[in-house]
């Protein structure tokens, strides 16, 4: 028999959480995908199909292609010149937003915590115990209460199991986000810190192994090597000056 599509997401979900995915992973990710693959190599037909699109109704020109960025992004943004670098190309697509050492399940001691102390799984609970206690009291046993008890005893008791779910699936949300956004900020601060260190290190290093032949590439380097930011305008426009004069003077050697 074929997979139902709820129990298809639902693998499809656990797959994307697994893989250590930032964002949801839906059968969309597949079908866009997978479209953008056969776009230019199949015919449209065959294109719209897997989509699940209407033959020829132009779905796939009015909404998707239009976010396949034909073009080098990084060049644009770097404000360099735009090239057709395979290389670079490549880089632009692969994604930075998957982390395999993600948790794949929030703590079980974190989200006990966190169920015990919400205010509408604490009344179900205390409303269902009493319903409980009331029927064993009055009929002994749940399945001899007449039916308007029974179903009001199970209608309390998905209202918990829901509400749970609910609960855990909104916990698991924000501790995944949580965590990305903490890896994100700790993979800014050690680059920084290594940069920073870097830099001090070559500043230190640079002086006493670098031995330039030419005096002018000598104070070019320690012009541009120079990060110090708080200067005056004037200080500003000097270098700029002394840069453009060490360049000229570079180029006549």
């Amino acid at each position: 028999m074929p997979m139902a599509y709820s129990t298809y997401a639902f693998y499809i979900d656990r797959l994307g959480k697994y893989a250590g995915f930032e964002d949801k992973l839906t059968s969309y990710c597949f079908r866009r995908g997978i479209a953008n693959a056969v776009d230019g190599v199949a015919s449209d037909a065959v294109r719209d199909q897997v989509m699940r699109h209407d033959p020829f109704t132009g779905v796939f020109n009015g909404a998707y292609i239009n976010n396949v960025v034909r073009f080098n992004i990084q060049d644009a943004f770097l404000e360099g010149e735009i090239t057709d670098d395979g290389l670079t190309q490549a880089f632009t697509h692969i994604s930075i937003r998957c982390n395999p050492g993600v948790p794949k399940e929030v703590p079980t001691k974190i989200m006990n915590s966190l169920l015990a102390t919400d205010s509408d799984i604490i009344d179900f609970e205390k409303r269902f115990k009493q319903l409980h206690t009331k029927i064993k009291w009055n009929y002994k046993f749940i399945r001899c209460a007449p039916q308007m008890v029974r179903k009001q005893y199970g209608d309390l008791r998905q209202k918990i199991t829901n509400a749970k779910k609910s609960l855990k699936d909104e916990i698991e949300k924000e501790f995944r986000k949580d965590y990305f956004f903490r890896v994100h900020n700790e993979m800014m601060k050690k680059q920084l810190h290594k940069q920073a260190d870097k830099t001090a290190e070559n500043k230190e290093n640079d002086m006493l192994i670098i031995q330039y032949q030419l005096n002018e590439r000598y104070q070019l380097q320690s012009i541009l090597y120079d990060f110090f930011k708080d200067l005056f305008p004037q200080d500003i426009v000097s270098r700029k000056i002394s840069v453009i004069n060490l360049i000229i003077a570079l180029a006549f050697r």
